[in-house]
């Protein structure tokens, strides 16, 4: 089974043009997404370590094994995700999304249970997994992405591994291309050995915007 879902995931996933479309899958809701803004900068996520990247299915990330936030950011601000794992071994990865005009379904959804860490992530005329209702097109376009190298065994370059010198920790920081609402994904990549893969960890993340000069 596992064999089947790698395959399927590597034959879904269109690396070329940088789009993932789902054509056959119904969307579904992550349990939580954490809202930062002014009063809300800080929340403690918890994340499978294996969450952002999983061997056993094609490398992709698994929506309900990690965990989401949103912001909203105006045009060339400058946003810094910061992750910072509770647990030595765990090692942080993050993408970030843009949901546009022409994203039409609540913002409460995604595309599948899986996600690409570094493409656009869409569905046209997606449905609720559970009830079949029409929900609209969802969406999010790929914005910035990266996963925390130091101390990591394991080197992905499509994935962009990032160095500051603390196995554990991970500032990504990116500017925002347009006004509106962005959503981004925690989850962990390549545990260090003797990691139980089993439970959640907690993974403190922290978003700060600074409006460019």
């Amino acid at each position: 089974m596992k064999s089947n879902f790698k395959l399927l995931a590597k034959l879904t996933l269109l690396t070329t043009a940088g789009l993932f479309t789902a054509s056959s899958f119904a969307a579904t809701q992550p349990a939580e997404i954490t809202n930062f803004n002014a009063r809300r900068t800080h929340d403690v996520f918890t994340v499978k370590s294996k969450g952002w990247s999983d061997p056993a299915f094609g490398d992709m990330g698994w929506t309900h094994f990690s965990d989401w936030g949103s912001f909203t950011a105006k045009r060339h601000q400058k946003v810094t995700i910061k992750l910072v794992s509770e647990t030595v071994g765990i090692h942080p990865g993050v993408t970030v999304w843009f949901r546009g005009a022409d994203d039409t379904a609540p913002d409460s959804y995604v595309v599948d249970h899986f996600y690409p860490q570094y493409a656009n992530f869409t569905k046209f005329g997606a449905v609720d997994e559970t009830t079949g209702e029409s929900l609209g097109n969802i969406v999010m376009r790929v914005v910035a992405y990266g996963y925390d190298q130091d101390g990591n065994t394991k080197v992905v370059r499509r994935f962009k591994g990032i160095k500051d010198n603390v196995p554990g920790q991970l500032e990504l920081t990116f500017t925002a291309p347009a006004r509106g609402q962005y959503q981004f994904v925690v989850g962990g990549i390549n545990p260090d050995a003797g990691v139980d893969n089993t439970p959640k960890y907690n993974i403190d993340t922290t978003v700060t915007k600074v409006i460019a000069p």
